[in-house]
């Protein structure tokens, strides 16, 4: 449904189902990454050639705007390197615009693999606190280990639940 129809069916406004949205997408990504912390952290080597990737293009890109702005022109590298900046530069053909371009974008991309390792990093801890504490109980009582983990993934099916903050005041 859009947006607008679901501020009407609950009578709320369209920024409560807005941010209810967000709060859901956040809530949704802690739950997966939560029950998958094992598969996102075999993903981080994914993740780390990933980022060689991209730095190796940038690197490349680099050195090409490198070469346009201070290179010779009489070279083959020089116009071949030209060509290509101008045409990924768009149709003003401005390099110095699309570097700067380029340094935001890899900056961006930066951010996001720090804050994806942070997330992983936590991830991990948390990973690591449940199963000494699950493992201890199972040693002590393991009935009581079942029905803990039982416990823990209905309370994460319930805060996943949408929150229009219907009824709060």
């Amino acid at each position: 449904m859009k947006q607008v129809h679901v501020a009407g069916f609950f009578g709320v406004s369209q920024a409560a189902v807005s941010k209810a949205r967000k709060r859901l997408d956040v809530a949704v990504s802690k739950d997966i990454a939560l029950f998958s912390a094992g598969k996102m952290l075999d993903a981080k080597l994914t993740l780390s050639d990933q980022l060689e990737a991209l730095g190796e293009q940038c690197r490349g890109l680099l050195k090409m705007i490198h070469l346009v702005l201070h290179g010779d022109p009489g070279t083959q590298e020089y116009r071949d390197s030209n060509t290509k900046l101008r045409r990924l530069a768009g149709q003003n053909r401005d390099i110095g615009g699309f570097l700067i371009k380029l340094q935001a974008e890899l900056r961006k991309q930066l951010e996001f693999v720090f804050k994806m390792q942070s997330e992983m990093y936590s991830l991990k801890k948390v990973e690591e606190f449940q199963s000494i504490v699950l493992e201890e109980i199972r040693l002590a009582d393991p009935d009581v280990q079942q029905r803990i983990v039982s416990r823990l993934t209905e309370i994460n099916a319930v805060h996943s639940s949408l929150d229009f903050g219907i009824g709060s005041g």
